[in-house]
This record gives structure tokens, C-alpha cells and sequence, in this order.
């Protein structure tokens, strides 16, 4: 019973810990502090039974920004099929596009040599060097070379991905 009551406890301080870095104050030696007081509160109280709580927001606070909901899609590489996978070779400041297309699509990219810079929906999304891979779901796919290698150009491969059954 008594572990139960110290996890609630714990329970406590951590959601007035949150409440804290929410409001701004990162500053370790006032967070020490404010929690070293709520913990000195709590042990007046003895082993008693902590209170429902629920630490809101100091007042004026906004609220957190909320993750967007997450939800996950298994994919894997289509098996074939023509314009479904090839080569990337393009120059430094120049640019490919993989995929142009009314809906997005999701490939994966892989940097075999020198260094490609990867847009999705005309966004630069991430540097690909030799040996990295990366997904990417957009209508349009693009990638350009930024460094080169002693060929003169920046390498890789793509596949479109495909949902997979379960």
C-alpha cells in the first residue's frame, strides 16, 4: 500500500514538474526548488492518501500543442511492374523528379553515392549521403544533387511502396 502512495505522490510532482517546463520556467534552480516545496507539502501530509489531482496550466498559459493523431501503415516494395522503381543520377544543382502525380504515393529512396537532396512536394525534406534510405509520401517527388562524386554525379535508387496485406 505504502509503494502505491509514493507512486501516486510521484504522480503528483512529476505533473507539476510538466507544469512548470509548460509554463516557461526552465530555469533548474527555481524548478528544484518549487518541486523540493510541493514535496515538503506532501510529506506534512504524511503516508496519508494523496488527493485526485490533476495539475492544470498556471493561469495565462496556453496549452500545450496537441501531436497530430498518429496512425501507421505497413508498406512494403512493389514487386515489379514498370514505373515502379529506378535509377537516380543527377549533377550537382540539378534535379530529377521521381514522381509527379495527382495523389501522393509513397517511395523509398536510397543514396548509393555522392550526396542527393530529397524534396517532397516541392519542400526540401533531408540529405541522403551513400548508404541512407528514406520514405517519403507526396504527389511530388524530387530529388537534386548537392555533391557529387569524382563521376560527377550524385547516385541512388527509388521504389514505390505499396500497402501491404496483413
Amino acid at each position: 500500500m505504502q509503494d502505491d502512495t509514493d507512486s501516486r505522490w510521484q504522480d503528483i510532482v512529476s505533473q507539476v514538474d510538466a507544469a512548470l517546463g509548460d509554463a516557461g520556467i526552465h530555469d533548474d534552480t527555481t524548478r528544484a526548488a518549487l518541486l523540493d516545496g510541493v514535496r515538503e507539502a506532501m510529506a506534512e501530509l504524511g503516508t496519508a492518501e494523496p488527493p485526485p489531482t490533476n495539475v492544470e496550466p498556471f493561469p495565462g498559459t496556453p496549452p500545450p500543442p496537441q501531436p497530430p493523431p498518429h496512425t501507421a501503415r505497413i508498406l512494403t516494395r512493389s514487386s515489379g511492374g514498370s514505373g515502379r522503381g529506378g535509377q537516380i543520377r543527377v549533377a550537382a544543382g540539378e534535379r530529377q523528379t521521381i514522381l509527379h502525380a495527382q495523389a501522393p504515393r509513397a517511395y523509398r529512396l536510397h543514396g548509393t553515392s555522392g550526396t542527393l537532396r530529397v524534396h517532397a512536394d516541392g519542400q526540401p525534406l533531408a540529405t541522403l549521403r551513400a548508404g541512407q534510405s528514406i520514405d517519403v509520401e507526396a504527389a511530388l517527388i524530387q530529388v537534386s544533387g548537392e555533391a557529387a562524386t569524382d563521376s560527377g554525379d550524385a547516385r541512388g535508387r527509388y521504389a514505390r511502396l505499396t500497402a501491404g496485406r496483413g
